[in-house]
Protein backbone atom coordinates (compact mmCIF):
# COMPACT_ATOMS: atom_id res chain seq x y z
CA UNK A 1 0.00 0.00 0.00
CA UNK A 2 1.26 3.46 -0.93
CA UNK A 3 0.95 4.80 2.62
CA UNK A 4 3.28 2.05 3.82
CA UNK A 5 6.38 3.66 2.27
CA UNK A 6 8.52 5.96 4.44
CA UNK A 7 8.02 8.82 1.99
CA UNK A 8 4.25 8.68 2.17
CA UNK A 9 4.25 8.22 5.92
CA UNK A 10 6.08 11.55 6.04
CA UNK A 11 3.39 13.06 3.81
CA UNK A 12 0.66 11.81 6.14
CA UNK A 13 2.49 13.20 9.17
CA UNK A 14 2.90 16.59 7.50
CA UNK A 15 -0.75 16.76 6.46
CA UNK A 16 -1.99 15.75 9.93
CA UNK A 17 0.31 18.35 11.51
CA UNK A 18 -0.94 21.00 9.09
CA UNK A 19 -4.57 20.31 9.95
CA UNK A 20 -3.89 20.23 13.68
CA UNK A 21 -2.10 23.58 13.64
CA UNK A 22 -4.76 25.22 11.49
CA UNK A 23 -7.79 23.82 13.26
CA UNK A 24 -6.35 24.52 16.71
CA UNK A 25 -5.40 28.09 15.88
CA UNK A 26 -8.59 28.91 13.97
CA UNK A 27 -10.90 27.49 16.66
CA UNK A 28 -9.00 29.54 19.25
CA UNK A 29 -8.75 32.83 17.37
CA UNK A 30 -11.90 32.90 15.19
CA UNK A 31 -14.51 33.37 17.88
CA UNK A 32 -16.94 36.01 16.56
CA UNK A 33 -18.48 37.52 13.46
CA UNK A 34 -17.05 40.77 12.03
CA UNK A 35 -18.39 44.02 13.41
CA UNK A 36 -20.15 46.49 11.14
CA UNK A 37 -17.62 48.11 8.77
CA UNK A 38 -14.81 47.86 11.34
CA UNK A 39 -13.48 44.73 9.64
CA UNK A 40 -13.38 46.17 6.11
CA UNK A 41 -13.57 43.54 3.38
CA UNK A 42 -14.14 40.77 5.92
CA UNK A 43 -17.43 42.30 7.00
CA UNK A 44 -18.53 42.56 3.37
CA UNK A 45 -17.75 38.91 2.67
CA UNK A 46 -19.66 37.70 5.72
CA UNK A 47 -22.60 40.06 5.20
CA UNK A 48 -23.02 38.96 1.58
CA UNK A 49 -22.60 35.33 2.62
CA UNK A 50 -25.41 35.69 5.15
CA UNK A 51 -27.69 37.32 2.59
CA UNK A 52 -26.95 34.59 0.02
CA UNK A 53 -27.73 31.95 2.66
CA UNK A 54 -31.02 33.72 3.41
CA UNK A 55 -31.96 33.78 -0.29
CA UNK A 56 -31.72 37.57 -0.62
CA UNK A 57 -29.10 37.47 -3.37
CA UNK A 58 -26.11 39.74 -3.85
CA UNK A 59 -27.43 43.19 -2.93
CA UNK A 60 -25.41 46.11 -1.58
CA UNK A 61 -25.86 46.48 2.16
CA UNK A 62 -25.17 50.23 1.91
CA UNK A 63 -27.60 51.33 -0.83
CA UNK A 64 -29.81 48.25 -1.26
CA UNK A 65 -29.27 47.79 -5.01
CA UNK A 66 -27.81 44.76 -6.86
CA UNK A 67 -24.02 44.79 -6.86
CA UNK A 68 -21.01 42.81 -8.02
CA UNK A 69 -18.39 44.85 -6.16
CA UNK A 70 -16.62 41.90 -4.56
CA UNK A 71 -15.97 38.72 -6.59
CA UNK A 72 -18.82 36.39 -5.68
CA UNK A 73 -16.78 33.22 -5.08
CA UNK A 74 -15.86 33.60 -1.41
CA UNK A 75 -19.18 35.13 -0.26
CA UNK A 76 -20.96 32.30 -2.11
CA UNK A 77 -18.76 29.73 -0.34
CA UNK A 78 -19.59 31.32 3.01
CA UNK A 79 -23.26 31.45 2.01
CA UNK A 80 -23.30 27.72 1.29
CA UNK A 81 -21.62 27.01 4.64
CA UNK A 82 -23.99 29.33 6.56
CA UNK A 83 -27.02 27.70 4.93
CA UNK A 84 -25.70 24.24 5.82
CA UNK A 85 -25.12 25.23 9.44
CA UNK A 86 -28.53 26.84 9.88
CA UNK A 87 -30.57 24.19 8.00
CA UNK A 88 -29.05 21.01 9.44
CA UNK A 89 -28.61 19.59 12.96
CA UNK A 90 -25.04 20.93 13.00
CA UNK A 91 -24.17 23.18 15.96
CA UNK A 92 -25.24 26.74 15.19
CA UNK A 93 -21.74 28.19 15.56
CA UNK A 94 -20.80 30.09 12.40
CA UNK A 95 -17.26 31.13 13.48
CA UNK A 96 -16.37 27.52 14.37
CA UNK A 97 -17.77 26.29 11.05
CA UNK A 98 -15.67 28.84 9.15
CA UNK A 99 -12.63 27.90 11.23
CA UNK A 100 -12.98 24.23 10.30
CA UNK A 101 -13.66 25.09 6.65
CA UNK A 102 -10.50 27.21 6.51
CA UNK A 103 -8.47 24.54 8.32
CA UNK A 104 -9.59 21.97 5.75
CA UNK A 105 -8.86 24.25 2.79
CA UNK A 106 -5.49 25.24 4.27
CA UNK A 107 -4.54 21.60 4.78
CA UNK A 108 -5.52 20.82 1.19
CA UNK A 109 -3.16 23.60 0.10
CA UNK A 110 -0.28 21.86 1.91
CA UNK A 111 -1.09 18.61 0.10
CA UNK A 112 -1.18 20.47 -3.22
CA UNK A 113 2.24 22.00 -2.44
CA UNK A 114 3.61 18.48 -2.07
CA UNK A 115 2.06 17.39 -5.38
CA UNK A 116 3.43 20.45 -7.19
CA UNK A 117 6.84 20.09 -5.56
CA UNK A 118 7.09 16.41 -6.43
CA UNK A 119 6.58 17.24 -10.10
CA UNK A 120 8.73 20.40 -10.13
CA UNK A 121 11.69 19.72 -7.82
CA UNK A 122 11.63 16.03 -6.91
CA UNK A 123 10.41 13.84 -4.06
CA UNK A 124 12.82 14.99 -1.35
CA UNK A 125 12.35 18.69 -2.00
CA UNK A 126 8.58 18.15 -2.19
CA UNK A 127 8.58 16.86 1.39
CA UNK A 128 10.60 19.87 2.51
CA UNK A 129 8.22 22.21 0.66
CA UNK A 130 5.15 20.62 2.23
CA UNK A 131 6.77 20.81 5.66
CA UNK A 132 7.55 24.50 5.20
CA UNK A 133 3.98 25.17 4.05
CA UNK A 134 2.54 23.15 6.95
CA UNK A 135 4.19 25.33 9.60
CA UNK A 136 4.19 28.63 7.68
CA UNK A 137 2.80 31.24 10.13
CA UNK A 138 0.95 33.25 7.46
CA UNK A 139 -0.74 30.18 6.01
CA UNK A 140 -1.83 29.23 9.53
CA UNK A 141 -2.95 32.60 10.88
CA UNK A 142 -5.10 33.50 7.88
CA UNK A 143 -7.39 30.58 8.77
CA UNK A 144 -8.63 32.60 11.75
CA UNK A 145 -9.99 35.44 9.63
CA UNK A 146 -12.76 35.97 7.11
CA UNK A 147 -10.22 36.95 4.46
CA UNK A 148 -10.48 35.15 1.13
CA UNK A 149 -6.81 34.17 0.75
CA UNK A 150 -7.12 30.68 2.30
CA UNK A 151 -9.95 29.63 -0.03
CA UNK A 152 -8.29 31.26 -3.05
CA UNK A 153 -5.07 29.30 -2.53
CA UNK A 154 -6.89 26.00 -2.05
CA UNK A 155 -8.70 26.27 -5.39
CA UNK A 156 -5.82 27.88 -7.30
CA UNK A 157 -3.29 25.27 -6.19
CA UNK A 158 -5.89 22.55 -6.59
CA UNK A 159 -6.17 23.49 -10.26
CA UNK A 160 -2.39 23.36 -10.67
CA UNK A 161 -2.25 20.02 -8.83
CA UNK A 162 -4.57 18.56 -11.48
CA UNK A 163 -1.83 19.29 -14.01
CA UNK A 164 1.01 18.22 -11.74
CA UNK A 165 -0.49 14.78 -11.19
CA UNK A 166 -0.77 14.07 -14.90
CA UNK A 167 1.73 11.51 -16.26
CA UNK A 168 3.41 13.85 -18.73
CA UNK A 169 5.75 11.13 -19.96
CA UNK A 170 2.68 9.37 -21.41
CA UNK A 171 1.49 12.33 -23.49
CA UNK A 172 -0.65 15.44 -23.28
CA UNK A 173 -3.32 15.84 -20.60
CA UNK A 174 -6.68 14.48 -21.71
CA UNK A 175 -9.50 16.81 -22.65
CA UNK A 176 -11.29 15.71 -19.47
CA UNK A 177 -8.33 16.77 -17.32
CA UNK A 178 -8.01 20.07 -19.20
CA UNK A 179 -11.70 20.79 -18.62
CA UNK A 180 -11.38 19.86 -14.93
CA UNK A 181 -8.38 22.20 -14.62
CA UNK A 182 -10.39 25.00 -16.24
CA UNK A 183 -13.41 24.45 -14.01
CA UNK A 184 -11.39 24.57 -10.78
CA UNK A 185 -9.42 27.57 -12.11
CA UNK A 186 -12.72 29.30 -12.90
CA UNK A 187 -13.86 28.85 -9.31
CA UNK A 188 -10.51 30.27 -8.10
CA UNK A 189 -11.00 33.27 -10.44
CA UNK A 190 -14.47 33.89 -8.97
CA UNK A 191 -12.75 34.14 -5.58
CA UNK A 192 -9.88 36.29 -6.86
CA UNK A 193 -9.30 36.95 -10.57
CA UNK A 194 -5.53 36.81 -10.10
CA UNK A 195 -5.88 33.11 -10.96
CA UNK A 196 -6.88 33.66 -14.59
CA UNK A 197 -3.29 34.05 -15.93
CA UNK A 198 -2.50 30.59 -14.54
CA UNK A 199 -3.61 29.40 -17.99
CA UNK A 200 -0.15 30.54 -19.08
CA UNK A 201 1.34 27.91 -16.76
CA UNK A 202 -0.54 25.21 -18.67
CA UNK A 203 0.80 26.47 -21.99
CA UNK A 204 4.35 26.73 -20.66
CA UNK A 205 4.16 23.21 -19.21
CA UNK A 206 3.08 21.74 -22.56
CA UNK A 207 5.88 23.56 -24.38
CA UNK A 208 8.35 22.41 -21.73
CA UNK A 209 7.16 18.83 -22.26
CA UNK A 210 8.14 19.15 -25.89
CA UNK A 211 4.70 19.27 -27.51
CA UNK A 212 5.05 22.70 -29.13
CA UNK A 213 3.17 25.99 -29.08
CA UNK A 214 0.32 24.85 -31.33
CA UNK A 215 -0.76 22.05 -29.01
CA UNK A 216 -0.24 24.37 -26.04
CA UNK A 217 -2.70 26.86 -27.54
CA UNK A 218 -5.26 24.11 -28.22
CA UNK A 219 -4.98 22.82 -24.66
CA UNK A 220 -5.33 26.34 -23.24
CA UNK A 221 -8.41 26.83 -25.42
CA UNK A 222 -10.05 23.73 -23.92
CA UNK A 223 -9.31 24.89 -20.39
CA UNK A 224 -10.34 28.44 -21.29
CA UNK A 225 -13.73 27.14 -22.43
CA UNK A 226 -14.21 25.52 -19.04
CA UNK A 227 -13.26 28.77 -17.29
CA UNK A 228 -15.82 30.62 -19.41
CA UNK A 229 -18.47 28.03 -18.58
CA UNK A 230 -17.88 28.64 -14.86
CA UNK A 231 -17.96 32.45 -15.27
CA UNK A 232 -20.99 32.55 -17.57
CA UNK A 233 -23.82 32.20 -15.00
CA UNK A 234 -22.42 35.06 -12.92
CA UNK A 235 -21.83 37.15 -16.04
CA UNK A 236 -25.44 36.58 -17.15
CA UNK A 237 -26.70 37.53 -13.70
CA UNK A 238 -24.72 40.77 -13.86
CA UNK A 239 -25.99 41.53 -17.35
CA UNK A 240 -29.57 41.16 -16.10
CA UNK A 241 -29.22 42.90 -12.73
CA UNK A 242 -26.59 45.53 -13.58
CA UNK A 243 -27.28 45.94 -17.31
CA UNK A 244 -23.54 45.62 -18.01
CA UNK A 245 -20.89 43.10 -19.01
CA UNK A 246 -19.25 42.19 -15.70
CA UNK A 247 -17.62 38.73 -15.80
CA UNK A 248 -16.27 38.84 -12.24
CA UNK A 249 -16.55 42.09 -10.25
CA UNK A 250 -16.76 45.87 -10.37
CA UNK A 251 -14.01 46.70 -7.89
CA UNK A 252 -11.17 46.62 -10.43
CA UNK A 253 -11.52 50.34 -11.13
CA UNK A 254 -11.17 51.32 -7.46
CA UNK A 255 -8.28 48.88 -7.04
CA UNK A 256 -6.42 50.31 -10.04
CA UNK A 257 -7.09 53.94 -9.10
CA UNK A 258 -6.46 54.06 -5.37
CA UNK A 259 -2.64 54.32 -5.38
CA UNK A 260 -2.31 56.35 -8.59
CA UNK A 261 -1.78 59.97 -7.67
CA UNK A 262 1.34 62.11 -7.42
CA UNK A 263 2.92 61.64 -4.02
CA UNK A 264 1.29 58.27 -3.33
CA UNK A 265 3.19 55.85 -1.11
CA UNK A 266 1.86 52.94 -3.17
CA UNK A 267 -0.38 51.66 -0.37
CA UNK A 268 -4.09 51.77 0.34
CA UNK A 269 -5.99 55.00 -0.20
CA UNK A 270 -9.68 55.58 -0.74
CA UNK A 271 -10.38 55.94 -4.45
CA UNK A 272 -11.75 59.42 -3.83
CA UNK A 273 -8.70 61.58 -4.53
CA UNK A 274 -8.45 64.05 -7.40
CA UNK A 275 -8.98 62.39 -10.76
CA UNK A 276 -10.92 59.39 -9.44
CA UNK A 277 -14.60 59.00 -10.13
CA UNK A 278 -17.33 60.32 -7.85
CA UNK A 279 -17.54 57.63 -5.13
CA UNK A 280 -21.34 57.91 -5.12
CA UNK A 281 -21.59 56.68 -8.72
CA UNK A 282 -23.02 53.17 -9.27
CA UNK A 283 -20.47 50.35 -9.28
CA UNK A 284 -20.26 49.85 -13.03
CA UNK A 285 -19.88 53.52 -13.96
CA UNK A 286 -17.39 54.17 -11.14
CA UNK A 287 -15.25 51.17 -12.09
CA UNK A 288 -15.08 52.20 -15.75
CA UNK A 289 -14.20 55.81 -14.90
CA UNK A 290 -11.52 54.80 -12.41
CA UNK A 291 -9.95 52.41 -14.92
CA UNK A 292 -9.72 55.30 -17.37
CA UNK A 293 -8.10 57.46 -14.68
CA UNK A 294 -5.56 54.72 -13.89
CA UNK A 295 -4.57 54.35 -17.55
CA UNK A 296 -4.38 58.12 -17.97
CA UNK A 297 -2.12 58.41 -14.92
CA UNK A 298 0.30 55.78 -16.31
CA UNK A 299 0.49 57.61 -19.67
CA UNK A 300 0.89 61.08 -18.17
CA UNK A 301 3.21 60.15 -15.26
CA UNK A 302 5.42 57.25 -16.44
CA UNK A 303 8.25 58.15 -14.08
CA UNK A 304 5.93 58.30 -11.09
CA UNK A 305 4.39 54.96 -12.08
CA UNK A 306 7.84 53.32 -12.18
CA UNK A 307 8.60 54.73 -8.73
CA UNK A 308 5.24 53.44 -7.48
CA UNK A 309 6.16 49.90 -8.47
CA UNK A 310 9.04 50.02 -6.00
CA UNK A 311 6.86 51.57 -3.30
CA UNK A 312 4.19 48.90 -3.79
CA UNK A 313 6.85 46.19 -3.52
CA UNK A 314 8.06 47.73 -0.26
CA UNK A 315 4.50 47.66 1.08
CA UNK A 316 3.91 44.07 -0.04
CA UNK A 317 7.05 42.80 1.70
CA UNK A 318 6.90 45.24 4.62
CA UNK A 319 6.34 42.45 7.16
CA UNK A 320 5.18 38.86 7.40
CA UNK A 321 2.40 39.01 9.98
CA UNK A 322 -0.58 40.24 7.99
CA UNK A 323 -2.46 37.11 9.08
CA UNK A 324 -2.38 38.40 12.66
CA UNK A 325 -3.66 41.79 11.48
CA UNK A 326 -6.51 40.11 9.60
CA UNK A 327 -7.30 37.94 12.62
CA UNK A 328 -7.62 40.95 14.88
CA UNK A 329 -9.81 42.67 12.27
CA UNK A 330 -12.12 39.64 12.04
CA UNK A 331 -14.25 40.86 14.95
CA UNK A 332 -12.43 39.14 17.80
CA UNK A 333 -10.39 42.22 18.71
CA UNK A 334 -6.73 42.31 19.81
CA UNK A 335 -4.85 39.14 20.66
CA UNK A 336 -3.19 38.98 24.10
CA UNK A 337 -0.23 41.36 23.83
CA UNK A 338 2.44 38.86 24.87
CA UNK A 339 1.16 36.22 22.47
CA UNK A 340 0.89 38.80 19.70
CA UNK A 341 4.51 39.92 20.11
CA UNK A 342 5.85 36.36 20.06
CA UNK A 343 3.77 35.31 17.06
CA UNK A 344 4.68 38.47 15.17
CA UNK A 345 8.39 37.86 15.75
CA UNK A 346 8.16 34.26 14.55
CA UNK A 347 6.04 35.19 11.52
CA UNK A 348 8.37 37.99 10.44
CA UNK A 349 11.46 35.79 10.83
CA UNK A 350 9.81 32.99 8.87
CA UNK A 351 8.82 35.40 6.10
CA UNK A 352 12.38 36.72 5.80
CA UNK A 353 13.78 33.20 5.73
CA UNK A 354 11.45 32.00 2.98
CA UNK A 355 12.19 35.13 0.95
CA UNK A 356 15.95 34.81 1.33
CA UNK A 357 15.87 31.14 0.33
CA UNK A 358 12.68 30.99 -1.72
CA UNK A 359 13.42 33.64 -4.33
CA UNK A 360 16.87 32.23 -5.24
CA UNK A 361 15.29 28.77 -5.17
CA UNK A 362 12.62 29.81 -7.67
CA UNK A 363 15.29 31.44 -9.80
CA UNK A 364 17.23 28.17 -9.65
CA UNK A 365 14.15 26.23 -10.77
CA UNK A 366 13.41 28.75 -13.53
CA UNK A 367 17.02 28.83 -14.68
CA UNK A 368 17.26 25.12 -15.28
CA UNK A 369 16.41 23.71 -18.67
CA UNK A 370 12.65 23.20 -18.79
CA UNK A 371 12.88 20.67 -21.60
CA UNK A 372 11.01 17.58 -20.45
CA UNK A 373 10.31 19.21 -17.07
CA UNK A 374 6.70 20.45 -17.30
CA UNK A 375 6.38 20.71 -13.53
CA UNK A 376 8.70 23.70 -13.25
CA UNK A 377 6.47 26.17 -15.14
CA UNK A 378 3.56 25.11 -12.90
CA UNK A 379 5.43 26.68 -9.99
CA UNK A 380 7.43 29.51 -11.56
CA UNK A 381 4.73 31.01 -13.79
CA UNK A 382 2.01 31.32 -11.08
CA UNK A 383 4.57 32.74 -8.64
CA UNK A 384 5.52 35.40 -11.19
CA UNK A 385 1.84 36.18 -11.85
CA UNK A 386 1.06 36.61 -8.15
CA UNK A 387 4.03 38.96 -7.79
CA UNK A 388 3.54 41.07 -10.91
CA UNK A 389 -0.21 41.74 -10.66
CA UNK A 390 -0.11 43.50 -7.25
CA UNK A 391 2.84 45.61 -8.41
CA UNK A 392 0.44 47.10 -10.96
CA UNK A 393 -2.32 47.73 -8.42
CA UNK A 394 -1.38 48.76 -4.87
CA UNK A 395 0.80 47.46 -2.08
CA UNK A 396 -0.30 45.57 1.03
CA UNK A 397 1.27 42.64 2.93
CA UNK A 398 -1.90 40.65 2.16
CA UNK A 399 -0.67 40.32 -1.42
CA UNK A 400 2.46 38.50 -0.23
CA UNK A 401 0.46 35.73 1.44
CA UNK A 402 -0.55 33.86 -1.79
CA UNK A 403 3.14 33.69 -2.71
CA UNK A 404 3.88 31.63 0.41
CA UNK A 405 3.25 28.15 -1.08
CA UNK A 406 5.44 28.92 -4.09
CA UNK A 407 8.17 30.36 -1.90
CA UNK A 408 7.96 27.13 0.11
CA UNK A 409 8.79 25.18 -3.05
CA UNK A 410 11.61 27.61 -3.83
CA UNK A 411 12.92 27.32 -0.27
CA UNK A 412 12.90 23.53 -0.57
CA UNK A 413 14.76 23.66 -3.88
CA UNK A 414 17.41 25.94 -2.37
CA UNK A 415 17.82 23.85 0.79
CA UNK A 416 18.14 20.57 -1.12
CA UNK A 417 20.62 22.14 -3.54
CA UNK A 418 22.73 23.53 -0.67
CA UNK A 419 22.68 20.24 1.22
CA UNK A 420 23.54 18.31 -1.93
CA UNK A 421 26.45 20.63 -2.69
CA UNK A 422 27.74 20.47 0.89
CA UNK A 423 27.44 16.68 0.87
CA UNK A 424 29.34 16.44 -2.40
CA UNK A 425 32.15 18.61 -1.01
CA UNK A 426 32.32 16.55 2.17
CA UNK A 427 32.57 13.33 0.19
CA UNK A 428 35.37 14.87 -1.88
CA UNK A 429 37.24 15.93 1.26
CA UNK A 430 36.68 12.63 3.03
CA UNK A 431 37.64 10.46 0.06
CA UNK A 432 40.86 8.50 0.62
CA UNK A 433 43.89 9.99 -1.04
CA UNK A 434 46.41 8.21 -3.26
CA UNK A 435 48.59 5.62 -1.54
CA UNK A 436 51.81 6.85 -0.05
CA UNK A 437 54.97 5.94 -1.96
CA UNK A 438 56.84 2.90 -0.67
Amino acid sequence: MWWGTPHHRWVIAIVVTAFGLRAGWALYALDSLPEVFASGDQYGYVRYGQEIAAGKGYVSYTVGTPTAYYPVGYPALLGALFWLVTHTPLPDDLPAAVALLHATLGTATVLFVWLLGRRAVGATAALVAAGVAAVHPELITYTSSYALETSFLAFALGALALLATHRWEDGLPSVRRLLAFGCVLGVAALIRPFALPFLLALGAAIVAAGWGWRRAMVACAWSGLAVLAVLTPWTVRNAVRLDAFVPISTNLGDTACMSRYVGSDGGFAWAAHEGCADPTLPDVARSAENLRHALRFVVEHPGEEIALVGRRAAKIFEHGHSGLDETEASGRGPLPSGLRVRLETVADAFAVGTLVLGIPGLVLVAGRRWRRHPGRPLVVVPAAVLLVIPLGLWGTPRFAMPLAPFLAVGTAAAVVALVSRASARWRAVAAPGPPLPA
